[in-house]
């Protein structure tokens, strides 16, 4: 089996656990917290982007424009979910940013068709999880200086940021990563693989403990 075989069986956890998520979610829905409510939302939207992207991969042999896409909603939805979850309010530094990052992301998908691939070289990824970084560190420093709760949210924030951090460094050399032999790029790609699908196994947990938590809750209060 080649490494390229063997990346793209890997890949196969993926849309598994996210899955497995959805399913829990969607069982729960109607006990979820707002908070994990979005994050079912978020896991959706990853399952979509992951069928999109095998499907134009395999009717195009290109489908670098969907990592492009995937950045934009990425960035808008933690841009929604930070605002309403957990500033509660609009905060004009980041609605500016994202507004910003999200016209350059948008340019770069028109312009896409004009660039080669071997030439590709998008910073939308880059730009994403560095921006919600910026959206975890201001809530943490919020939130301490209004001296208020950050211990019930600390491993969430502490995930976002050892995820995000790790996407901003792994995505800023995109091109060497298309244009490096097969063999690098695999370890590169094994490595991301790996940090997204406990990403996403984090993600399914919070979700389904919450869900089972409230539900107890609701029937042990009747």
């Amino acid at each position: 089996m080649s490494f390229s075989q063997l990346l793209s069986l890997f890949t196969m956890i993926i849309p598994l656990v996210l899955v497995i998520g959805i399913v829990a979610g969607v069982y729960y829905y109607r006990f979820l917290s707002l908070k994990y409510g979005y994050l079912l939302a978020y896991l959706g939207i990853c399952l979509l982007i992951d069928i999109l992207s095998r499907l134009v991969g395999k009717w195009l042999e290109n489908n670098l424009v969907l990592l492009i896409v995937f950045s934009l909603l990425e960035l808008l939805f933690f841009y929604l979910f930070f605002r309403v979850c957990y500033f509660r309010r609009k905060v004009l530094k980041h609605t500016v940013l994202v507004v910003a990052a999200g016209l350059y992301m948008i340019t770069e998908i028109f312009l896409l068709n004009k660039i080669a691939v071997t030439a590709f070289q998008s910073y939308a990824k880059t730009f994403s999880s560095f921006l919600i970084l910026v959206m975890v560190i201001d809530y943490l420093f919020d939130a301490l200086r209004r001296r208020g709760n950050v211990a019930e949210s600390i491993s969430e924030q502490a995930a976002f940021i050892i995820y995000f951090s790790i996407n901003l460094i792994f995505f800023l050399p995109i091109n060497f990563l298309i244009n490096v032999s097969s063999e690098m790029k695999f370890y590169f790609w094994c490595v991301n693989l790996v940090v997204t699908i406990f990403f996403y196994l984090f993600l399914v947990r919070e979700i389904w403990k919450n869900g089972l938590r409230q539900k107890q809750l609701r029937h042990g209060s009747l």
